[in-house]
């Protein structure tokens, strides 16, 4: 039997003395499309951070691809959370994607040319090989999110990370990465932070909210008493009155 990709049980993490995470248990089968929401602080990047084994849980037990997020580390591509680049830093598109093929090189070795068959396959995913010789800070928003995915893709992940990958884009570009998301999610296992309820509810499997604790729900569908139990307040108070649209779907 093919092993969960994700598979957490009883996972506690603290700060100094401030739990961040309590008691998040979670498994996820290969091919998942898992949405992370919930309110800044609540720990969902934590979580990421955990699962790439860069931090280490206080209690509890984390498998990735049933070997520990250490081992399973060069299996997984991650986007962090979007910031704003320097246009004036020396890097183009094509040495970022090719940054995706350090982790497979040995130490003071120089890229081969499978390397960079693969950077040039994830950039034309991403539809920026044309692009790949630009500057990556002269390029918009969207665009440099898409170099940081094919950077991602470029390391052959089983499984892909992402930390709020459209803060700071448009409304046009946002539902494009969704929909590059969906083509993707057909040969890899996704899990996705997001504050964009609304879209993700559209695009993903599942949905979890975090607020220390998890809620995890095996269908896509946002519930009144999800929301109150993450975000601790009635749900008229979430901010920015993205829920009220969801809710309104399901009323």
């Amino acid at each position: 039997m093919e092993p969960d990709v994700i598979r957490l049980e009883h996972v506690c993490f603290s700060y100094d003395s401030e739990p961040v995470l309590e008691d998040v248990s979670l498994s996820l089968e290969r091919l998942s499309f898992l949405s992370i929401i919930g309110p800044n602080g609540g720990g969902k990047t934590t979580l990421l951070k955990l699962l790439l084994g860069l931090i280490k849980p206080t209690r509890g037990d984390i498998q990735v691809l049933g070997m520990t997020p250490e081992q399973g580390r060069r299996q997984i591509g991650y986007v962090p959370q979007y910031a704003t680049i320097d246009p004036r830093f020396p890097i183009t598109v094509w040495d970022v994607a090719l940054m995706g093929r350090l982790g497979r090189i040995p130490l003071g070795k120089k890229y081969s040319e499978k390397d960079r068959e693969i950077a040039a396959e994830a950039l034309e995913r991403v539809h920026l090989h044309e692009l790949r010789n630009r500057q990556i800070g002269k390029l918009s928003g969207g665009q440099q999110q898409r170099a940081l995915i094919a950077r991602a893709l470029a390391s052959q992940p089983q499984l892909l990370l992402l930390d709020e990958p459209t803060a700071g884009v448009d409304d046009k570009i946002k539902q494009g990465l969704y929909n590059f998301l969906s083509e993707l999610n057909e040969i890899m296992t996704i899990v996705i932070v997001s504050h964009d309820i609304g879209v993700v509810s559209r695009y993903a499997k599942t949905i979890a909210c975090l607020n220390r604790r998890l809620v995890y729900h095996s269908e896509k569908e946002i519930t009144p008493e999800m929301l109150a139990e993450t975000y601790q307040c009635p749900v008229d108070l979430i901010a920015h009155g993205v829920p009220h649209r969801v809710l309104a779907q399901h009323e």
